[in-house]
């Protein structure tokens, strides 16, 4: 019986905390107030005069209520922006009376050009490649040095791989150029 006498005052319940002390966590709770902060609500007065945007509305004699003032600030926000055409600038369209291609790109299983940026020297040059060329591999250099306006070191063949090497992040204008193209 020794050792329970020690545990019997421990398992005695204890009162209910002071209210001081658990009111500032009712501060944070989302659940509605408890008791009226009387600080905060004014008492109300009827006999106070009523504001004008209300006493229009109330009065007998008048049928339409009147209008809210707008401030600076929200009038600017309601006035209407000028219309600008914001997006990215493409090249010129592609005359159609050109010749068939005398090269074929093949898509990827998802149906996308086969077109990849590569990022070298630490992310200073920037290269597109495109793969899975078939045909003349020339003619497709000679067509994108001339649509791109690049020079003639700039675009490259690598005849071991049959890719065509672009100095620049052109993926964009490339794949709108072979959908012109019809490819």
């Amino acid at each position: 019986m020794s050792r329970v006498q020690p545990l019997l005052p421990f398992l005695r319940p204890l009162a209910a905390p002071k209210v001081s002390a658990s009111r500032q966590h009712f501060r944070f709770s989302t659940v509605s107030r408890l008791y009226v902060d009387r600080r905060r609500t004014k008492p109300y007065n009827p006999s106070r005069f009523q504001e004008p945007g209300t006493y229009a509305a109330t009065n007998k004699t008048s049928i339409f209520p009147q209008a809210p003032k707008l401030s600076k600030a929200k009038a600017m926000k309601l006035r209407p922006l000028k219309s600008t055409v914001s997006g990215p600038q493409y090249p010129a369209p592609i005359p159609a009376d050109l010749p068939p291609p005398r090269y074929h790109i093949s898509r990827s299983h998802n149906n996308n050009y086969p077109i990849y940026t590569d990022f070298k020297r630490g992310g200073n040059l920037h290269l597109t490649t495109i793969r899975k060329i078939t045909g003349d591999l020339a003619a497709l250099r000679d067509e994108l040095r001339l649509f791109l306006n690049k020079k003639d070191d700039e675009v490259k063949i690598n005849q071991l791989t049959a890719h065509v090497v672009i100095k620049g992040h052109h993926v964009l204008e490339i794949t709108e150029y072979l959908k012109a193209r019809g490819l």
